[in-house]
């Protein structure tokens, strides 16, 4: 599973790391990675990410950003999009591969810059998308 935002510092990474969670959880044995469509390479995650996980039990200490790509989208069975705008960005450059795009059932608001409370709002977000998602793979859906 690779998730996809646009500078990968906050949401594709906070999906990611609570995906992995749930899918641990859930005992599904899915893993998901995070990209973004605007990336600077080797940044970490936002300081208001790191801690919206952290009161979640999640881990968002040691991420790196990076650009997608072509190679990760061929690695991945899905590319999940924070919103709708960066999966009609993603199917626009790579068309080839869009059968494998979707988007969260959630749309995502980009929390950057902001304060602790709109990161926590954006993980309750992300939460609630990835656990249904994460359900759906388990009843092979």
């Amino acid at each position: 599973m690779l998730f996809v935002c646009t500078g990968n510092t906050c949401r594709s990474p906070m999906a990611a790391a609570i995906f992995n969670k749930r899918a641990e959880e859930a005992q599904i044995g899915w893993r998901a990675l995070s990209c973004g469509l605007s990336a600077y390479e080797g940044r970490p995650a936002s300081e208001n990410a790191v801690l919206a996980l952290k009161k979640r039990g999640v881990d968002l200490d040691g991420h790196q950003s990076r650009q997608v790509c072509e190679q990760a989208l061929r690695d991945a069975d899905r590319a999940v999009c924070v919103t709708k705008r960066h999966l009609d960005v993603l199917a626009s450059i790579y068309p080839d591969m869009k059968q494998k795009m979707e988007a969260l059932t959630e749309e995502v608001p980009d929390p950057y810059g902001g304060d602790l409370k709109l990161y926590e709002r954006a993980a309750d977000m992300i939460d609630r998308a990835v656990s249904d998602m994460v359900r759906r793979l388990k009843d092979g859906v």
